[in-house]
Order: C-alpha cells, then structure tokens, then sequence
C-alpha cells in the first residue's frame, strides 16, 4: 500500500508540471530517473487552514492533489519553482490518523531560502499568526516560524553576492 501511495505522489507531481511543459517553448529534458529530494511531507490536522498557511505566507501554489479513500495528499511548490522539491500536506479522516502532531524530539526544522523575510513577517502578523523576530547572522537575516500544526521553519534570506563566515565572503 505505502509503494503504490508513493508511486501515486510521485505520477501526481509529474501530471502537475504538465501545464508548464505546454506552456514552455523551449524543450524540457526528459526527468531523470536518478535520486532526488521530491518533497517534505507533512501530516496536517486541518488541511484548508495548512493550505491556506503555506499560499498565503510563504508565497506556495498548490501543484496537485491526490485523493486515495480516506487519505488526502496536496502538493505545494513555490510559483516559478513547481519542477523543484516542495511541501506535501498529508491527511487522513480516518478516526485517530490525523490526531494534534506531537513533535516530542523529532526533526527540529526546514530550512527555506526566502528572498525578504521581513515580507514574510508582516504576512504572519497580517494573517493573525506569530512572526517572531527577525536575527541577523553575519549577513544572513534569520526568521523561525512554525506552521498552523506546529511544523518549524527556519528562514534564511541570503545577501546578493555572497554569505560571510567570520567576516569574509564564502
């Protein structure tokens, strides 16, 4: 069953990208079959509130939606970056398989290069969520956030020409 759920994620993500390859003039190379990061996957409590998180505040398109019996999966990107890995929120209405998550000492956080934090902050604050305080690290702005169901997140907006580790440029 969890082969043919991920081989099913898998045909989603690429029936997703679908319309961009119509839509792009230039030829696409074919997928490569190698090893690759598709996506995080993320059990959601509320789904219409987690896709609502991710599309409003961190700027994500939903690219898909699979739906198998009691189990939903919906497949987010950021726009312009569908063909790259991304988020997938994962529900089941199944009595007690998608109960409050407990993230005891799990993962600690999901590093996401954002391009303005500080935007990102306000759209928090606007939405009615935490925002936290921006961090300065070298030249590195840091923002820690977490999603509607306790998901942390690290975002790091990267300076233009190059980050500097104990004062010099790398």
């Amino acid at each position: 069953m969890k082969r043919i759920r991920n081989q099913a994620a898998a045909l989603c993500l690429a029936l997703a990208s679908l319309p961009a390859l119509a839509a792009d003039p230039q030829p696409t190379p074919a997928m490569d079959s190698g090893p690759a990061l598709m996506a995080a996957t993320l059990r959601s409590t509320d789904l219409d509130r987690s896709i609502g998180y991710y599309t409003a505040v961190l700027g994500m398109v939903v690219t898909g939606r699979l739906v198998n019996g009691p189990v939903t999966e919906v497949f987010l990107a950021f726009k312009g970056r569908e063909r790259e890995p991304g988020i997938i929120l994962y529900h089941d209405v199944t009595p007690g398989k998608s109960p409050p998550v407990d993230h005891g000492n799990a993962a600690s956080r999901v590093l996401l290069r954002m391009p303005d934090v500080g935007a990102v902050a306000a759209r928090l604050t606007a939405a009615g969520h935490e925002a936290g305080q921006i961090h300065d690290n070298g030249n590195v702005r840091v923002l820690m956030i977490k999603d509607p169901d306790g998901y942390a997140f690290e975002l790091a907006q990267l300076p233009q020409g190059g980050v500097k580790v104990n004062g010099s440029l790398q």
